[in-house]
């Protein structure tokens, strides 16, 4: 095991808190949160040098000298004892699977205890991206509201033209500015409504409830940046690929003075089909004349970049292509 430091901490009185969690116990306390505590500095060092396999093998030693497996985890450790582990020939079926199923479980936990920290840790810190990419996940506008049954009727298919032929009928004779003739028409939908028979309102309620369902999905998702399956919105995203991505490009450029590409694409499903590229640039030579990648060798981007990604397209769709000529159509952003 890497170094230890002597723990200058009240044992009694250690917390296993999660930054951010107040009141957290967690899982280990006592002398075992101690054990753990000591070996965070170890496992931070092992963290940033990818050695996170040495030190928990180191650990699991450790810990199973120190807690066997047969200690209960309620228990404390008997300084003065000297506890003797059963021969493992002599285990049972029976306690040889207790005794894996205690030793992984517990040891996923000490992973999950040293790494859950890690993360906290890592998001306590601040992202310098998250600001401006907390933009990217914003809907366009307000939850939705629940429409009002009688605006739902008023523009139902179904109802439609009879609330018109009711407002037509009887807003000539309500002698008001035409600023008047929407509470007017909501006038007539309410009135209309209750005289619809019980079946009617009962079903116009469903579809209410459906499509104020469907708008809350889609809000959500909106907010999470959950992906909309529909083929239409998948067009409109393709539509908007530049226009969303290109300026992200430019962003991560700006904080990380990278420079970046980036290159999506489809392959034909069909003989003779098109493929679908766009690709997409961030930063520029610094000669007389700025090129991004594109244009600093376009014969050589065309055959030893976008050509590649074609074959690699290719091997993408489950269709094995009867021709090998095939049709290109791609743009650059």
């Amino acid at each position: 095991m890497a170094r230890r430091k002597k723990d200058t901490r009240n044992k009694t009185g250690a917390s296993d808190d999660l930054p951010g969690k107040r009141g957290n116990t967690g899982k280990f306390h006592g002398t075992r949160l101690a054990f753990l505590e000591e070996r965070r500095e170890d496992f931070q060092e092992a963290f940033e040098n990818k050695g996170q396999k040495a030190f928990f093998e180191a650990l699991f030693a450790d810990y199973w000298a120190r807690y066997p497996w047969t200690l209960p985890f309620d228990k404390e450790p008997d300084e003065s004892e000297t506890r003797l582990l059963p021969d493992e020939e002599t285990l049972s079926d029976e306690e040889q699977a207790k005794k894996k199923e205690t030793v992984q479980s517990m040891q996923q936990s000490l992973m999950s205890w040293y790494r859950s920290r890690q993360y906290a840790k890592a998001r306590s810190t601040g992202n310098p991206f998250l600001p401006w990419l907390a933009q990217l996940r914003k809907p366009a506008g307000p939850a939705p509201k629940r429409i009002a049954d009688h605006q739902f009727y008023m523009h139902h298919a179904d109802f439609a033209d009879k609330v018109t032929e009711e407002f037509n009928r009887t807003w000539p004779a309500e002698e008001k500015d035409e600023a008047y003739s929407l509470a007017h028409r909501n006038k007539v939908a309410i009135k209309l409504l209750e005289q619809e028979p019980p079946s009617v309102r009962a079903r116009l309620e469903v579809e209410i409830t459906e499509e104020y369902e469907k708008q809350k999905a889609a809000h959500k998702a909106a907010t999470s940046g959950l992906p909309s399956v529909d083929p239409a919105d998948r067009a409109t995203a393709r539509q908007l690929l530049s226009t969303v991505v290109k300026p992200l490009l430019e962003g991560i450029r700006l904080f990380t003075d990278l420079h970046l590409t980036l290159i999506a694409g489809e392959a034909p499903t069909e003989p003779g089909g098109r493929f679908y590229t766009v690709a997409m640039h961030a930063g520029k030579t610094c000669d007389s004349f700025p090129r991004n990648l594109t244009e600093f060798d376009r014969q050589g981007y065309k055959t030893h970049f976008v050509h590649q990604f074609y074959k690699y397209l290719r091997h993408t769709v489950r269709r094995v292509l009867a021709n090998d000529v095939l049709m290109y159509s791609s743009r650059i952003a």
